[in-house]
Formats: structure tokens, C-alpha cells, sequence
């Protein structure tokens, strides 16, 4: 017979239920507490109940009511982590993700994890092999007695060293204070600015069995750029463990073995120049805005070496002659390059511009206007070429005008006249960084006479002023220009400008190394370029070393003139005798002079490189391996100037954004890559102030919309700065 249970309040019934009936039971506990005010102990003697559980089912109830005694039991549901979870979270914690972190990109509760890794299903691994930089140091040093220094990847170079590798595959580990982690931020400015896009065009080791690809080769040149190691031997000064990380290697490529490939890749001048000029190309097609207007300049690079006899040339610098090899450079309007061509016998700008530059920037150029805009609009320009005075030539800007509907500017030559104060206003111009300054400016149309196919010609320029007042005066500053839709508002600053591209040398030969060779290998010259001759070069020599002595003798022939005038008549004699000899020594020097000046007209100036007698002749710097370099460097100073544009929004200097984005590719990172994702996780360690963390974290914003997949890999990069994450 079943056993009931009845509850009573005072002499009333007020339930009546099955013994085994729990789930009523609790209720009415909880009911007889909270309704009937029957103690917590009382109820607990009555029933055999422990007073904490009376005291539970009274909260029940207060929270729930009925409902909460009499609901479906919750009963667990699917389990969270399948197999394939549990997978993809011991392989985060193999990377030595925190618990915290694995749940977040998982998508689970840390108490989950936890209760996995208790029950031994998960390993957590709090010291990885290799995380941590002094795992790797030690590991490094145990791999030097076997295959050398950081050689871990042993079967790779196995395999390449029986030639059945074709290159090792770009793969990061977890790695945690990675030296120059923060170079890692350049690689979307290097990828945006076509790095790593014609690297099919350069010479390749594909028939053959090799370790390092050209993507690692070009990647570590790079990076060196941009941390400043200005020869490949600066390298031995770091850890080439920690550098390999920075690629996806265990080590970077000795000195040896990197010179050996960068040889290979300016093996072929002509691919080296096919892929610099398709590099420039690019960086044009990106910015069309800044062809309008180019910048052209030849910078000096001094030889010391003893390997050829190069050419002397003017070095306005060092106010030397020396020897030396002149790159003419084409920039844009902030001094950023696209291409330069290379001139150890240096024949002036105006040859090289009309030989070279000019040909090959109207085919590049993008932009320019048709034939039917051309002629429908007679002050129409392809586009406007700024160099300064070397290049002044009334014939030549005529020449580019009248055959190419070419523009030139340059400061003007030979000026012999003043401008009228009056004539000069105070005008607002805006220069090349954005910054608004007042000049006194004035503008005139003139006319410039020259001679074209023999026939002597007028054509009109259009001339501006800058009037800048100082101690002796004012002082005028002409810039003439073919260019005639200018106004004194945007002409001046065009001009001007030209200064960002001096810039550019002065800051690329301190920081990217641009006077530096990248080798002593010389080779004869492919070319019939014409040389002055070393006759012609010792006749002139004589020439002013006569003309000074004819000069210091009229000099003292005038000195005795005025001592006749004022002396006595008895010491008139002996001056008239001086003078005498004086005179017939000018005579001898006279002739003397007009001997070499005839022997000058009969000895040829200039003879083709060919012709030139074997003594005379000379070998030129090898070019394709410092071309390779430079275009190299080049893209490192366009990713730096890119970052720099970026930061700048944030600083509240903005003169000092390139300072700010080197102290961020020196600072120290962690990588933790991300497989399931597909994510390469670099986590920025934070910089000296606030203000520069602020300005780094607008920059990092930046680089993770752009998504960018490191080379070589299937890896998104993101970025973060530590404690951001």
C-alpha cells in the first residue's frame, strides 16, 4: 500500500501526496517556509531534510514558484568539443596560446577548456619548444655542431643538398620577443608597391636544386633595407635564427651564400632592367596624379677603389674632382623615385634626356593626352620635366616642345637684368609637403631665341621671380618654363619642389646606403659612348695653367704702370727696364698659349670609346647587381614613405612620422601563426610613449584592412599591439 504524505496549516489540509512524490515535496518545503512562516530547523527535524536544503527550496520557490520544482530537468546537450575542436585547440595550444586565448578563437568557455585539459583529453604546453628566445638560442647552438648555426630544418637541406628541392617552403612557428619583429609591419607596403609581383622576370636557379627561394632573397634584402644594414656583411653581426623568423626560416642565407645570389639575379642585365623598368612602371600606374610632373637630377657616387680608372667628375658636395659613376634619378613631386639610369661616362643631362629619359617616359607615363587633345589645344602638355640649371637650353626646350608637346622648367641662366620692386606681390603658394607660405612673386612672358635644324627661331616662356630681401639687397630668383597655362600661384611651387628630390639623396645615401658599391666586379664597356681624350684633357690643362701665368704677368705689368707715376726720375730708368722685360715675357706667353691653343683645335675632343687608345681605356662597374639592390631599396623607402603618410594623421609633428615608423620596424614582436584560420598573428611589443603606442595603432588599423597574405604562404597577416589582442 502506498504511503502519503498530508500537509496541514493550523486544522486545514492544504496537500496531500505520494511519499515518493519528491519534486511536490520540495515544493511544499519550500511553500510551508516563505508562506506559512514554519522555521527553517522546525521543518528540517519534521521532515529529516538538512536546514540547507529547506533553505534551497525556499529560494527556489521565492525565484521561480511552482514552476521551478515541476520543469523539465536541463540535460546536457551535444558535446562541445568534437573531435575536430579538440584538434584545432591542442594545435593552438601547442602554439603556446594561453587558455583564455584559445577559447576566444574557438568560440567556447574557458571552463570547458579547462575541464578537458583536467580530464588529460587536452595537453597544455606552457614552454613550447622554441617560443621563447632563449629556447631558440639554445636550440640554435645545438644545431651548430651538426649543419651550422639555427640549421634546424635538417631534411630540407638534405634534400636540397642531393638536388631533389626546389626550395623550402615559407612556414612560421610560434616564437615570442622575435628581435625586428616589427619590420613584419612593412610586408603589405612591400607587397602594395609591387615587390614581389615581376620577381618571375630576374634570373632563377628552377634547373637547379637550392634551399632559398627568390622570394626569401628579395624579402631579407628588404628588411635589411629597411633596418638599416647598408652591406650584406652587416648581417654576421645578428642572430641568423632570429632573422629567419622573420621569413618563415630557420635561418637567414650566409654572406657568402647571399652574395652568390644576388649575383645570380643581376646575371642578366638586360632581365634586371626589364624588371626595374616594370617596377616603375607600376608605381606610375599607381600614382598618375604625380606624372604630370617629374623631377629629374644626376647624384655623384665617388670611387675609391683602384679596380678601373673612371672618368673624374665635378662633385658639387665635396667642391672636388674625383672619380666617380652619375646616376641620373626621375622622382615625383615628394621626392619619391621611379627609375634612374646609370652614366659612368657621362655625356650631361641634356644628352641624357634626349637619348634616354624622354624616350622610354613617353612610353611609361600614364596619362597622357591623345593626338586630337594635342591639337585641339595648342598649350596642352604630355607632361612637364623639372631639372635644374645643367639642363638650361633654349634649343632643347623648343626641341621638346615643338616634337614631344613637352614642357621644361629650370631655374634661367645668364640673367643680367632686375625686375622692378614694384612689379613683385605677396602670393599664398602651397608647396609639396602641403604647407601654405607667402612669397613676393612676379611673372612675365618672354621671348627665347635659339637655333633648331639650323634655323635661328623665337618661341615665348613664360618667366617667374622670387624676390627675397637681405643684407645687400633684394635678390631675385629667376624660373623659366615652356609650360604657358602656369600662374604665379602653381609655377613657382613646381620649381621648388625639386628640393624634395635633394632630399631624397641626402636621406637615402645616410639611411639605404645609395652610394655604396655592391661589388669590386668590373667589365668592359658594351657601347661606342664617346670619351674626352686624355690629349685633349692634358692640352687644356696646359691651356689654364698659361692662361694663369699670362694673367699674373699683366697683373704685374699693371702694378709697375702705377709705381712710374709716383716715383722720382732717377728711379724711372731702371722701372722703364722692368717693364721692358715684363712686356716681352707677356709676348712669350702669348705665343706660347696661342701654341697650345692650336695644338687644342687639332686634337679631337671627344673619340667613341672604341677608338680610344688601349692606355686611355677603362672598365666600368659592374651595374646589375647594385641596380637589383636599388630598385630593392627603392620599394623599402616607397613602404617607409607610405607608413610614414599614415602615421603622420596622429602625431601632432608630422615632420617627425619617419622617425616614429623606424623606431616600429625596430621593435621586438610576437609571431603566433594561426593554421585553422589562416591567420600569421604578429603582436607588436609597445613603444617608448603613448603618443607613438597611438600613432602605431592607427598604423596597425590600416594594415589589417588590407588583408594582406604574406609571400609565399596562405597566411593573412594581422597585427596587434601587446595588450590589445
Amino acid at each position: 500500500m502506498d504511503k502519503f504524505v498530508t500537509w496541514y496549516h493550523q486544522l486545514a489540509v492544504i496537500n496531500h501526496h505520494p511519499l515518493d512524490d519528491t519534486d511536490t515535496y520540495r515544493y511544499m518545503l519550500g511553500f510551508m517556509h516563505v508562506h506559512n512562516g514554519v522555521p527553517q530547523a522546525v521543518l528540517a527535524r519534521a521532515t529529516g531534510f538538512h536546514a540547507n536544503s529547506v533553505m534551497k527550496y525556499a529560494n527556489i520557490y521565492r525565484e521561480s514558484g511552482l514552476r521551478g520544482f515541476f520543469s523539465p530537468v536541463r540535460v546536457r546537450g551535444a558535446s562541445v568539443l568534437v573531435p575536430e575542436v579538440l584538434s584545432h585547440c591542442q594545435e593552438l595550444l601547442d602554439q603556446g596560446l594561453s587558455r583564455t586565448e584559445v577559447a576566444e578563437r574557438v568560440g567556447i568557455k574557458k571552463n570547458t577548456l579547462d575541464k578537458a585539459i583536467r580530464d588529460k583529453r587536452l595537453q597544455e604546453r606552457r614552454n613550447a619548444p622554441g617560443v621563447t628566445r632563449s629556447d631558440r638560442a639554445r636550440a640554435d647552438r645545438s644545431a651548430a655542431s651538426s649543419m651550422g648555426s639555427a640549421c634546424t630544418e635538417i631534411s630540407g637541406r638534405v634534400l636540397a643538398s642531393l638536388g631533389r628541392l626546389s626550395g623550402v617552403t615559407t612556414s612560421f612557428q610560434t616564437a615570442l620577443d622575435v628581435n625586428y619583429g616589427g619590420v613584419l609591419c612593412a610586408i603589405p607596403a612591400l607587397v602594395g608597391n609591387g615587390l614581389f609581383d615581376f620577381l618571375h622576370m630576374l634570373p632563377s636557379l628552377a634547373h637547379k636544386s637550392y634551399y632559398y627561394t627568390i622570394i626569401h632573397v628579395v624579402n631579407l634584402l628588404a628588411n635589411m633595407s629597411l633596418l638599416r644594414m647598408q652591406t650584406i656583411e652587416m648581417v654576421r653581426g645578428e642572430a641568423p635564427g632570429e632573422m629567419g623568423k622573420l621569413c618563415g626560416l630557420d635561418r637567414i642565407p650566409e654572406v657568402r651564400c647571399l652574395r652568390q645570389r644576388l649575383a645570380l639575379l643581376g646575371s642578366d642585365e638586360q632581365a634586371v632592367s626589364d624588371w626595374s623598368q616594370a617596377m616603375s612602371n607600376l608605381w606610375m600606374r599607381q600614382h598618375p596624379e604625380l606624372t604630370g610632373t617629374l623631377y629629374v637630377d644626376g647624384h655623384v657616387r665617388a670611387y675609391y677603389g683602384d679596380s678601373t680608372e673612371l672618368p673624374r667628375r665635378f662633385f658639387s658636395r665635396f667642391r672636388l674632382c674625383l672619380r666617380g659613376v652619375t646616376d641620373y634619378w626621375v622622382s615625383d613631386r615628394l621626392g619619391s623615385p621611379f627609375f634612374y639610369v646609370e652614366r659612368q661616362i657621362n655625356e650631361g643631362l641634356i644628352s641624357v634626356l634626349r637619348n634616354e629619359l624622354v624616350p622610354r617616359l613617353l612610353a611609361c607615363v600614364p596619362g597622357q593626352p591623345s593626338d586630337d587633345e594635342l591639337a585641339a589645344n595648342p598649350y596642352l602638355r604630355r607632361f612637364m620635366m623639372v631639372f635644374d640649371r645643367e639642363g638650361y637650353s633654349p634649343a632643347f626646350f623648343f626641341e621638346m616642345w615643338v616634337e614631344y608637346r613637352i614642357a621644361c622648367m629650370t631655374y634661367r641662366k645668364y640673367v643680367t637684368d632686375r625686375w622692378p620692386v614694384e612689379e613683385f606681390a605677396e602670393v599664398t603658394v602651397k608647396l609639396a609637403n602641403g604647407d601654405e607660405v607667402a612669397m613676393m612673386l612676379a611673372a612675365r612672358t618672354v621671348k627665347l631665341k635659339c637655333e633648331y635644324h639650323g634655323e635661328k627661331t623665337t618661341f615665348e616662356a613664360k618667366e617667374f621671380r622670387r624676390l627675397r630681401q637681405g643684407k645687400n639687397g633684394g635678390h631675385q630668383t629667376s624660373i623659366i618654363t615652356t609650360d604657358m597655362t602656369l600662374t604665379v600661384q602653381d609655377g613657382p611651387p613646381e620649381m621648388f619642389a625639386r628640393w624634395c628630390q635633394e632630399n631624397y639623396f641626402r636621406y637615402a645615401s645616410k639611411e639605404y646606403a645609395l652610394d655604396l658599391l655592391a661589388g669590386h666586379q668590373t667589365q668592359s664597356f658594351p657601347c661606342g659612348s664617346e670619351v674626352v681624350t686624355q690629349a685633349w684633357r692634358d692640352l687644356e690643362n696646359q691651356r689654364r695653367r698659361q692662361q694663369g701665368k699670362l694673367n699674373q704677368a699683366n697683373i704685374k705689368y699693371a702694378g709697375l704702370d702705377i709705381k712710374i707715376e709716383d716715383m722720382d726720375k732717377s728711379k724711372i730708368e731702371k722701372l722703364l727696364f722692368e717693364k721692358a722685360e715684363c712686356m716681352n715675357e707677356i709676348e712669350s706667353l702669348k705665343n706660347e698659349l696661342e701654341e697650345i691653343k692650336a695644338k687644342k683645335r687639332q686634337t679631337p675632343h671627344k673619340l667613341p670609346f672604341d677608338q680610344l687608345p688601349e692606355e686611355e681605356k677603362f672598365e666600368r662597374l659592374e651595374p646589375t647587381r647594385k641596380m637589383v639592390l636599388d630598385t630593392i631599396r627603392m620599394t623599402a623607402y616607397r613602404a617607409e614613405t607610405a607608413m610614414a603618410a599614415i602615421v603622420k594623421k596622429s602625431l601632432a609633428s608630422p615632420e617627425t612620422a619617419r622617425s616614429v615608423v623606424k623606431a616600429l620596424l625596430f621593435t621586438p614582436a610576437d609571431i603566433k601563426p594561426d593554421t585553422i584560420q589562416g591567420n600569421l598573428n604578429v603582436i607588436l611589443h609597445p613603444l617608448g610613449e603613448e603618443r607613438l603606442n597611438t600613432a602605431a595603432r592607427e598604423l596597425i588599423s590600416t594594415l589589417n584592412e588590407t588583408e594582406t597574405v604574406f609571400p609565399g604562404t596562405n597566411l593573412t597577416l594581422k597585427y596587434f599591439l601587446t595588450g590589445d589582442e
